[in-house]
């Protein structure tokens, strides 16, 4: 398997794909608890190729996403928020 650079998931030390996605949903994981349901990905940053961006992508959608499940508990958390029934600490 190839290896690339990431300094943002990794610290700058070059990764097997399949191994930085598992870092990347370890870290997904424990942003559960502040209640963050977005994540913006930026990986057309860099020398990246189109090759590899779409691969990045696909690696994303199937080992990343499925960790990623849809709570009905948060989708009510947020409705709450954005219809102002829950104030937010500032």
């Amino acid at each position: 398997m190839e290896t690339r650079q990431s300094a943002s998931a990794g610290g700058g030390a070059a990764r097997r794909p399949d191994r930085l996605a598992r870092t990347i949903a370890k870290k997904l994981r424990r942003f559960r608890t502040s209640h963050i349901d977005q994540v913006i990905l930026l990986n057309q940053a860099g020398k990246n190729n189109h090759q590899h961006i779409c691969e990045s992508l696909e690696l994303f959608a199937r080992e990343v996403k499925p960790e990623i499940p849809r709570r009905p508990e948060h989708q009510a958390w947020k409705a709450g928020v954005m219809s102002g029934a829950i104030q937010l600490e500032r």
